[in-house]
């Protein structure tokens, strides 16, 4: 009998798509638009409505694929919310959430209801089974996005009263829409199965919430355990991902069980379980950083594949015959929002002007809603994948605008403090020192020494040390480390900065060229290690003397000629990072360079990564090149690369 490699062959093509996927999502992000939409529409154009390289029937074959990718979003939604952090400010969280719920359900169930009067995969079903399948699109609507709301915070380096409100409740919302959704989807499951909505069957609704919850806190604990291990980190993630599927299976075999045994589906909620274990592990055990690191190492790769997968199923018919349906609905979810952020906030005592603006920062969906979506349409599928088609529609519009909306609203309340735009460079090497003192005034004679332009920036320093003399040297007294000092010192010029103070005054330095300069090159030193990663994020590099002396005694015994020219101890050669700022070198080769023959590149760095650097590499402006040669050879090729 032959092997049947049609399965194994569906997987294989699925799997390049989602490599394409990747691609085109990065094209998206480059044209400013949301990752996942890139990924959706490889997705549309793959699957059986364009073509056909996902045929229809290798979809459900997929589901497995599908399971995983809804566990590692539930996951992810309860591992994103930290109850300590959401304590500070409870009560205006929870008034907010609660007119953001109310209004979106309330109204989104009405106008889905009279909606699906026009679909007729819906209508058919009969005007009690039309207002149950709204609620469905009610609670769907309720979602939100965290990781789109976190990225935006990151980008955006925001903070304040409204940032600190929209966090938490955006994380806080998956949990309650997740709820919402149960006992929405456990009135539906009714609905059509004839079954009148009465005390035995809300009974059975609070069971199944009450299972989901002790199944997600058991397997917290055990996810724990499994965290804890020294297991690789792909063993984890693995581990994660099959416990989820495994789960769902669970659900649907419960349900078929008890519906034989108990004349009812006890049928708890996976997605729901998943996010009540990534509570737990995130708030009652020590394991919070483990899940996240896991989280954030695994989830590009499953978020490709999870909204590949959901746009190869969309059925594009409905989709584009729906898109009124869909555009209707999203309205509506934005006017109920902004009803809903503003009685909430208000009856919190927010600021009449953050209520007014606050429906901005609650418009994103993406991954939750997508899962609901996508559940609904696994668990009917006589009509659930017109319902899907339409709600990802909604979705969609709402990622395309939402992004944009709520970095409008940080800005407009001064809550976000962006990276300022780099300057240009303008021919001429300078360096700002902040401190003056030896170690300082040593810095500034070697870089005058490379043919630097150097200014010292002091507020206290010696006074025999501010009436020195150096060529190439400026000492520069300051008041204070305020945003008119930057100005004063005409901190735009400088190619490079050097912090030399104490860590709260370094930090603060850094902070300032962030937001007002956007400097290229930040050097801090670090007194206390613990404080690394605050400069990092502000893309400083900090130097802790102990440890970079122990790592340069290292490097002097196992590389003692690098380490010497790195140092400038060889007086014949150096080594010097230069940026490729001439345009008609774009796209050139290095083996075309035409460099002096006693030039070595050593590396090349594009967008703060390094590149694996060979004689066929193509130059990109902005590029870091590390070269070694002699200083009239350093000269020429810095010539050469910046113009």
């Amino acid at each position: 009998m032959p092997l049947d490699l049609t399965p194994l062959a569906g997987f294989i093509a699925f799997a390049l798509i989602t490599v394409a996927a990747l691609n085109i999502g990065d094209v998206f992000a480059r044209w400013r638009l949301p990752l996942i939409t890139g990924f959706l529409v490889t997705g549309v154009i793959a699957g059986p409505s364009v073509l056909g390289m996902i045929p229809a029937e290798a979809l459900p074959k997929l589901r497995l694929v599908d399971q995983m990718a809804l566990a590692f979003i539930g996951f992810a939604a309860g591992g994103e919310l930290h109850l300590q952090e959401l304590r500070r400010h409870l009560r205006t969280v929870a008034l907010t959430t609660g007119g953001l719920v109310l209004a979106t359900f309330t109204l989104g169930t009405i106008t889905a209801a009279w909606l699906f009067q026009r679909v007729p995969a819906i209508a058919e079903l009969g005007d009690l089974q039309r207002w149950a399948v709204a609620g469905l699109a009610g609670s769907i609507l309720v979602a939100r996005s965290p990781s789109s709301a976190i990225a935006i915070v990151r980008e955006l380096r925001a903070r304040g009263p409204f940032t600190r409100t929209a966090l938490g409740v955006t994380v806080i919302m998956d949990a309650v829409v997740i709820v919402v959704f149960a006992g929405a989807m456990a009135v539906t499951e009714s609905m059509l199965t004839g079954s009148s909505v009465n005390l035995p069957v809300i009974g059975f609704l609070l069971l199944n919430l009450v299972v989901s919850t002790a199944l997600g806190w058991l397997l917290g604990k055990f996810l724990a355990l499994v965290l804890a291990t020294r297991l690789a980190d792909l063993a984890k993630v693995a581990f994660l991902l099959l416990v989820g599927a495994g789960l769902f299976r669970v659900a649907g075999l419960t349900g078929h069980f008890t519906a034989g045994l108990l004349g009812h589906e006890l049928h708890f909620e996976p997605l729901f379980a998943c996010m009540v274990a990534g509570v737990v592990v995130a708030n009652a055990t020590s394991q919070r950083l483990v899940l996240e690191h896991l989280l954030h190492k695994a989830g590009p790769a499953v978020y490709v594949v999870f909204f590949t997968l959901t746009g190869a199923s969309l059925d594009l018919g409905v989709l584009m015959n729906g898109l009124a349906v869909a555009g209707i609905l999203a309205s509506v979810r934005m006017v109920s929002i902004a009803l809903g952020s503003w009685v909430g906030g208000t009856l919190a005592g927010a600021p009449a002007r953050q209520n007014r603006l606050a429906w901005a920062g609650y418009i994103t969906q993406a991954g939750v809603g997508l899962g609901l979506a996508k559940e609904v349409a696994g668990e009917f599928p006589a009509w659930g994948g017109t319902f899907a088609s339409l709600m990802i529609g909604v979705i969609v519009i709402n990622q395309f605008i939402g992004p944009p909306l709520f970095k409008w609203v940080l800005r407009q309340l001064g809550e976000a403090h962006p990276q300022a735009e780099k300057p240009d460079f303008d021919g001429t090497r300078d360096a700002l020192i902040f401190g003056l003192e030896n170690q300082s005034l040593a810095l500034a004679r070697q870089l005058a020494s490379h043919g630097w332009n150097v200014r010292i920036a002091s507020r206290r320093g010696p006074a025999e040390l501010m009436n020195q003399v150096i060529p190439g040297v400026d000492i520069v007294k300051i008041e204070s480390l305020e945003k008119p000092c930057l100005a004063k010192l005409e901190a735009q010029k400088f190619e490079a900065v050097v912090a030399l103070l104490n860590d709260e005054e370094n930090l603060q330095i850094c902070e300032l060229l962030y937001e007002e300069v956007g400097t290229r090159n930040v050097v801090v030193h670090l007194h206390d290690r613990t404080q690394g990663e605050r400069f990092m994020e502000l893309g400083a590099i900090p130097v802790e003397p102990g440890m970079a002396f122990s790592r340069l005694l290292d490097h002097m015994v196992r590389s003692p000629a690098a380490t010497s020219m790195i140092l400038g101890m060889d007086q014949e050669k150096d080594v010097e990072e230069i940026e490729v700022l001439a345009g008609e070198l774009k796209g050139v080769a290095l083996r075309n360079l035409e460099l002096p023959v006693d030039a070595l590149v050593l590396s090349v760095v594009r967008d703060h990564r390094q590149v694996v650097s060979h004689g066929y590499t193509r130059l990109e402006l902005g590029d870091h090149l590390t070269v070694m040669g002699g200083a009239e050879t350093l000269e020429d090729v810095r010539r050469l690369l910046e113009g």
